[in-house]
């Protein structure tokens, strides 16, 4: 296992989105763990998460969210998977409410959480993701305020 060192891409902004794609069936990343929450929504294709000595599946229209510090790994299930990743930090929010969930959701056995196609939530997760992803590519004026915004927008759905 090892600490994964998340690379922030965005001036103003203490996080990561990008699309990635696999081709083949293998393991996508080794067991690690890093300080970001991280959320993946599966775009197409499927995938399996090790998460604490259990197995969770997780296909098209999924997202997958994974707490801050917990060890994971990821495989490709599929003969093509497509997906979006967010990892954003959260030491970033100080004294904001969203450091108190922080603090609930380290105590949660799992550390995670699957948003399952067709629930309200995952929906809402999916649009926000996108919408951070656009602002990163399209760099309009204020991006990072539109950016920022959305990942609290995240956190209020958390």
């Amino acid at each position: 296992m090892f600490k994964q060192q998340i690379i922030f891409d965005m001036p103003g902004c203490d996080a990561y989105i990008g699309k990635g794609r696999t081709k083949e069936k293998k393991l996508i990343i080794k067991n690690h763990f890093h300080s970001e929450l991280e959320f993946l929504y599966i775009v197409k294709g499927c995938v399996r998460f090790y998460i604490e000595g259990k197995t969770f599946d997780a296909k098209e229209g999924d997202v997958f969210f994974v707490n801050s510090n917990i060890p994971h790994s990821t495989e490709n299930l599929c003969e093509s998977t497509e997906d979006l990743l967010l990892q954003f930090s959260s030491h970033s929010y100080g004294d904001s409410p969203i450091s108190y969930l922080f603090g609930y959701m380290k105590k949660d056995e799992g550390g995670f959480y699957h948003f399952k196609k067709g629930e309200k939530a995952t929906d809402e997760l999916k649009e926000l993701m996108f919408k951070i992803y656009e602002e990163k590519n399209i760099k309009e004026r204020a991006y990072d305020y539109y950016i920022n915004a959305y990942l609290q927008c995240v956190e209020a759905l958390l």
